[in-house]
């Protein structure tokens, strides 16, 4: 078995293609490609087997997998010749997708927490900030974070804010 590294995130798939070569012109040699699929939080979701011809492709690959659900990818093959032992060799697959926007915390600029300290009493007043910043050549208009703080019990309580 062979896999790749990820793909994506992806805001749109658009097509795959792969060629491979035997070594011997008879051969029992057989290819299954796994497109692995994973949602935003790189947890796999799915996994679609199909077999590997020598020179295809699939030129929806939006049709076949969603980014919305699934902006992840990961490919995988397994190889088999039971005649030769010598199983096709893979020259090359390749995937085109719309790329998303990619975004880091920046603590360049300074990160604001005030209190000074990681433990605050209930009702106590907070603030917070830290710079983000678009790492990628695909410009962003606003980025949605999560924030939540966490009691004494592992409890995680939602902090609601405006976008």
């Amino acid at each position: 078995m062979e896999t790749g590294p990820f793909i994506g995130p992806a805001a749109e798939w658009k097509s795959l293609f792969w060629k491979q070569d035997s070594l011997e012109t008879n051969n029992a040699d057989s290819t299954v490609l796994y497109i692995n699929a994973y949602d935003s939080g790189m947890n796999l979701q799915t996994t679609i087997p199909l077999q590997f011809t020598s020179n295809d492709s699939i030129i929806n690959l939006g049709g076949l997998v969603d980014a919305l659900q699934y902006p992840y990818l990961r490919l995988g093959a397994f190889y088999k010749d039971s005649l030769g032992y010598t199983p096709a060799q893979i020259d090359r697959w390749h995937v085109l997708f719309t790329p998303l926007p990619e975004a880091a915390i920046d603590g360049t600029a300074g990160i604001t927490w005030i209190p000074n300290s990681d433990t605050i009493a209930e009702g106590q007043q907070v603030q917070f900030a830290v710079d983000v910043k678009n790492i990628f050549d695909i410009s962003m208009d606003s980025l949605l974070v999560s924030y939540w703080i966490q009691d004494a019990n592992q409890v995680k309580h939602a902090l609601l804010y405006p976008r």
